[in-house]
């Protein structure tokens, strides 16, 4: 820090604390290090927190071994408070009294976010302070006003009742956070004037806007049965956005609150004179009985007379995607495009997929194979001609699934992890970190090492099952890619060719997790495409096959 005035300079980091920024109204700065507790296994690390006083240069421990992302320590912008998440609770620290608080006891809702990804907690947001320094909670559906020592907290939404989830959209720079060498300032705000708010159905059904007003309440501006994004208001309170659905191209809407919205740009004005897919929501339970969603899509030009082949994509939950205009398109980095393959005559199946810790493969075969079966008792389908394919996540997904389901005629997996050992025991080439944190903590959802409990990593490993295979499998990599390795990949690859299965990599150069280059993700998407076409239409083996 300089003070050009005094001419007086100020280190706040070195090489114990090299980690930090000023924050707030700059009075003060927060530092830290990040290898405080190593050897640790966490993207984001455990670390002490000190707060340095930038007028008398004191420094002091705020926090010993803080859990959690950056969302989870927030510095309000009057520079008074900063407010941290810990074991499932939102507490403040008073910069000028040096006290902690616990502000969020008296809520009657959960703050943590439920999910089996993180195996710390984190919570569902804390996007800033009022002018008159209260602090603003969520929880999973509404927006909360506590006082800064917790008392009398406010719901100032109704959302948890109607199924809707209500966050607030920033309006100006003094409502959106910021950033400074990992340290966050979160919002503020003036309930004297209207806050804009997102809305979106828990389910993905409905999604829109509305204003919280002084005194009044809630003023709905749009709340409609499509995608709704990127919201703006003129200088003459008319309000605009963006909407689309499966079958309606992105098109701009204007109009002012409690009047009539037009659409003034429409997207695609060919589109009318397509066949085009229509999307049916199916339900389906797992073997635990929980209910789940997938979006089913029909061929375009669909005939009830005829039965179809299908092709299921793979990832963790999709049925988010329920409103999504897909362009067709060959330039997809990952070879899979929805409308290409609707247009082509298949159905296209995206299951939503839920996980028990240590057993993510098995998860996934599960809620797949239910929601496959879903399907086949619609009597849409040609049952014996059904593709699966996935990248990333997806592509582990389907690797492992065709070690235990002869359900399949073939399959695509992209970039996938198929050894968890050796995964778990390579490095992360975009954190430089080892990969520890992405089989424990991501999506793996080990939660533990393998030498706390080998049986998890191996039973979920594709590799270890690639006798089982009958499935004809295209699988693809970059090699470069710093997410998955490629050499995870050549395992699979190498495990199949030794045991004589049908089985063809692409792996190209210079490309990362996904294809990056224009003629490499033609060539990728029209690869995968031949491949669905011969084992799933019975045409003609690509010459490159």
């Amino acid at each position: 820090m300089w003070e050009p005035d005094t001419g007086r300079f100020l280190q706040f980091t070195d090489s114990i604390q090299p980690y930090g920024a000023s924050a707030g109204d700059e009075s003060f700065a927060l530092t830290f290090n990040p290898k405080d507790y190593e050897p640790q296994s966490k993207s984001v690390p455990d670390k002490d927190v000190y707060i340095k006083n930038l007028t008398t240069g004191q420094s002091t421990l705020m926090l010993r071994r803080h859990v959690g992302g950056e969302f989870n320590l927030l510095v309000s912008r009057n520079g008074k408070y900063v407010s941290y998440f810990k074991e499932g609770q939102w507490y403040v620290y008073d910069v000028a009294q040096g006290t902690h608080t616990l502000i969020s006891s008296n809520l009657p809702y959960t703050l943590s976010v439920q999910s089996l990804t993180e195996k710390e907690e984190n919570g569902y947001g804390n996007p800033g302070w009022t002018a008159e320094g209260e602090c603003l909670l969520y929880d999973q559906f509404d927006i909360w006003k506590v006082q800064s020592d917790g008392s009398n907290p406010v719901r100032l939404t109704q959302g948890r009742e109607q199924g809707i989830v209500f966050r607030i959209v920033a309006q100006s720079k003094a409502q959106t956070p910021t950033i400074a060498d990992k340290i966050f300032t979160n919002g503020e705000f003036d309930l004297d004037n209207s806050l804009l708010l997102s809305a979106r159905a828990v389910d993905y059904s409905f999604d829109g806007f509305y204003l919280l007003k002084p005194g009044k309440g809630m003023t709905k501006i749009c709340y409609v049965n499509k995608s709704v994004t990127g919201i703006m208001k003129s200088e003459r309170g008319d309000y605009a956005w963006v909407e689309e659905d499966v079958d309606q191209p992105r098109r701009i809407m204007v109009g002012k609150v409690g009047g009539k919205f037009t659409a003034v740009v429409e997207s695609n004005m060919h589109h009318e004179k397509f066949n085009w897919t229509k999307l049916q929501m199916i339900t389906y339970k797992n073997l635990k009985g929980e209910s789940l969603q997938g979006l089913l899509f029909y061929p375009s030009g669909y005939d009830k007379n005829k039965r179809y082949p299908m092709i299921v994509h793979l990832y963790e939950k999709q049925s988010y995607q329920r409103h999504s205009y897909v362009n067709p398109t060959m330039i997809n980095e990952d070879g899979f495009n929805i409308s290409n393959l609707t247009a082509k005559g298949y159905f296209v199946l995206l299951p939503d997929i839920t996980y028990e810790v240590g057993n993510v493969g098995f998860s996934a075969l599960d809620c797949v194979e239910a929601a496959v079966k879903e399907v086949k008792n619609l009597s849409l389908i040609d049952d014996a001609k059904i593709g699966l394919i996935g990248h990333s996540f997806g592509g582990s997904e389907t690797d492992f699934i065709i070690t235990q389901s002869n359900l399949f005629a073939c399959a695509v997996a992209g970039s996938a992890t198929t050894n968890y050992l050796s995964s778990y025991l390579s490095v992360s080439q975009i954190l430089k970190i080892p990969n520890f944190f992405k089989m424990e903590y991501g999506q793996a959802r080990m939660k533990v090492s393998p030498y706390e409990n080998m049986e998890y990593y191996l039973k979920n490993s594709p590799v270890i099952y690639a006798a089982n295979v009958n499935t004809p499998l295209l699988s693809w990599t970059g090699l470069k890619d710093p997410q998955v390795e490629p050499r995870q990949s050549f395992e699979f690859y190498m495990a199949l060719r030794r045991l004589g299965k049908t089985h063809i990599m692409l792996a190209y150069p210079n490309e990362g997790h996904g294809m990056e280059k224009k003629e490499n993700a033609i060539d990728l998407t029209t690869k995968i495409e031949q491949w669905f076409d011969y084992y799933l239409k019975g045409m003609k083996a690509p010459i490159w096959e």
